[in-house]
């Protein structure tokens, strides 16, 4: 984990963090151009909103890849340092599953009170939809 100066920060700096601070996650050791996170995307539209947020689809603007983002509210975490280090750890995992049945997640990252995810585009629709229309997967 990062700042947005690029200082490697530890647990114990995460408990000391304010509210509207900006933290990279960086699982691979890969440095963050903190600037060029999002930049590095158009986002093009709402792919769909529940109680935590949006998902929008993107697109790489060198790769042309599509991507789905999501940005999910996370103020109320924000104050309970053992659920957010749960974000990170389940961020952590999600990103070193690779399975042709699994949507890979290739960055994650806190911005201000949003957690911000940036996976792979599966059309398609929604995956409930799809198995209560065909009773399984």
């Amino acid at each position: 984990m990062f700042d947005k100066e690029g200082v490697e920060l530890f647990e114990a700096d995460m408990r000391m963090l304010n509210s509207g601070d900006v933290v990279y996650i960086s699982n691979k050791g890969e440095d963050f151009n903190y600037n060029s996170v999002l930049s590095e995307y158009d986002l093009k539209e709402v792919l769909g909103e529940g109680g935590f947020g949006k998902v929008y689809l993107a697109v790489d603007r060198v790769s042309g890849e599509k991507v789905a983002i999501k940005f999910m509210d996370v103020t109320h975490y924000l104050s309970h340092a053992s659920q957010i280090e749960e974000i990170y750890r389940e961020a952590d995992a999600l990103q070193k599953l690779d399975h042709n049945n699994i949507i890979h997640l290739y960055k994650a990252f806190v911005q201000k009170k949003e957690v911000i995810l940036i996976m792979e585009f599966a059309g398609g629709g929604e995956l409930l939809e799809r198995v209560e229309k065909k009773g399984s997967l």
